[in-house]
């Protein structure tokens, strides 16, 4: 089996590292692990916009989400994204992944805490936000979630 030409390949940003990948092929992928792969841009995403559930980008060197476009186009399926120990000191565009259920952006460069605004809280049940220097969150969450920070929520602090 040949490969096609480079002109029918996608090739996913990466600045240490290229990924090519069949396009074809990405329409089938429902879960995504691009872990410590020194990745620090995203785009174009939006070519993973068909069966796409979950979307692992831990341990990379990602400092804001450059590609709002894209990531709305994985809003309808999207219901996990694994941001964790990366260098995100800006995250615009998340509040458009409304189908959100599990985010985790630990450990990354985040200065100051995310307003409800900037989240799904609709949908997330899972949100982790732990070794951010803003320190603790003052997000108290939606009416979904269970998990904030590692820890059960309160039923009673549900928004």
């Amino acid at each position: 089996m040949t490969s096609p030409p480079p002109s029918q390949r996608l090739t996913l940003g990466l600045v240490c590292r290229t990924l090519a990948v069949e396009p074809e092929e990405l329409h089938k992928v429902k879960t995504l692990r691009l872990a410590r792969l020194r990745l620090a841009a995203l785009c174009p995403l939006d070519a993973l916009a068909g069966t796409l559930r979950e979307l692992h980008l831990r341990d990379n060197r990602l400092e804001t989400l450059d590609c709002a476009e894209a990531l709305a186009a994985l809003a309808p399926r999207l219901a996990v994204l694994d941001l964790a120990r990366n260098r995100l000191r800006d995250v615009r565009g998340l509040e458009m992944l409304r189908g959100l259920r599990v985010l985790d952006l630990s450990a990354n460069d985040l200065a100051c805490d995310l307003t409800e605004g900037e989240l799904p809280l609709a949908s997330l049940t899972v949100l982790d936000l732990r070794g951010n220097p803003f320190g603790k969150t003052r997000v108290t969450g939606g009416a979904v979630l269970e998990e904030l920070d590692g820890a059960a929520v309160n039923p009673r602090a549900r928004g």
